[in-house]
């Protein structure tokens, strides 16, 4: 039987949106650090790396449910709900983790 599908608590909601502003505050860094030829490209590709963490598990708080405390892409992704396509493939999500 499938499970019935709930509206996210106002509490899940603004801790999903806590962790997403996370998420876009590193990707600014991400960018930034891009577009300063001084900043070795390690430094961006480390922020886009937390940027995505971060969205990932936004994602797994919507849902209400625990993620595991790993810098791991990859493993964070298998957690999502089934009906969330991440949009990203295996290869480029072991990628980021290995930055």
């Amino acid at each position: 039987m499938a499970r019935k599908q709930q509206q996210p608590t106002k509490a899940f909601v603004e801790e999903a949106g806590r962790w997403l502003g996370f998420a876009l505050g590193d990707l600014a860094t991400a960018r930034s650090n891009r577009a300063d030829q001084a900043v070795p490209n390690r430094n961006a590709a480390y922020m886009a790396q937390q940027a995505a963490e971060k969205a990932i598990k936004a994602v797994i708080i919507l849902e209400d449910r625990p993620f595991e405390l790993v810098h791991d892409v990859e493993a964070l992704a298998l957690q999502v709900p089934a009906d969330f396509s991440v949009p990203a493939s295996g290869n480029d999500l072991a990628w980021l983790t290995d930055l």
